[in-house]
């Protein structure tokens, strides 16, 4: 279909403009979809998907034809609504009632907690991070992707994404250090 008359008719007709949209490119925003969060849990894939045509429906209005097709728009799209949606599946907490625990459960809240913060504090740290360095260190640490996938998707050197991650690996350091955690 004609991205104009596509753009056209989500703008006009939402419903049956998005249809033609998820026929044109499901099988993309899947293929994101999955590549960001796996193949975890079928309900997160589909509601992400979901999620991106709502919200290319929602941003039709500053899609600019002269940057691109639509088709890296959409792109863009899913892969932030997976990574936000990977995000918010990751960081949930898990709350155990104080009450439910004792000295004779095995568990040791205290190292608990201290690995709660720690990780909350990586994740700040990383997130401190400057682009493309935090992008890189995401993919990498935390999507698992390859450094070959990571220079191809954003279109550097395999080379530039190595000395990425061991100047990021070196700034994370200094910022662990510098917020209390002991490497």
């Amino acid at each position: 279909m004609d991205e104009k008359l596509l753009i056209s008719k989500i703008k006009r007709k939402p419903r049956d403009g998005l249809i033609d949209a998820f026929e044109e490119f499901g099988p993309l925003v899947k293929a994101i979809t999955v590549k960001i969060l796996g193949n975890g849990s079928p309900g997160d894939v589909e509601e992400c998907i979901s999620d991106t045509f709502i919200k290319l429906w929602q941003s039709i209005d500053q899609y600019d034809e002269r940057k691109g097709s639509l088709r890296p728009f959409i792109a863009a799209i899913a892969r932030n609504t997976a990574i936000d949606r990977y995000r918010k599946i990751n960081s949930d907490i898990i709350s155990v009632p104080i009450e439910g625990l004792n000295a004779e459960s095995g568990q040791d809240t205290e190292a608990d907690v201290i690995k709660s913060i720690n990780s909350d504090l990586v994740r700040e740290a990383v997130n401190d991070l400057p682009e493309p360095d935090r992008e890189i260190f995401y993919r990498r640490f935390f999507l698992s992707e390859k450094i070959n996938d990571i220079a191809d998707n954003m279109e550097i050197k395999n080379k530039r994404v190595e000395k990425r991650l061991s100047k990021g690996k070196r700034r994370l350091r200094d910022l662990l250090i510098s917020k209390g955690i002991n490497l």
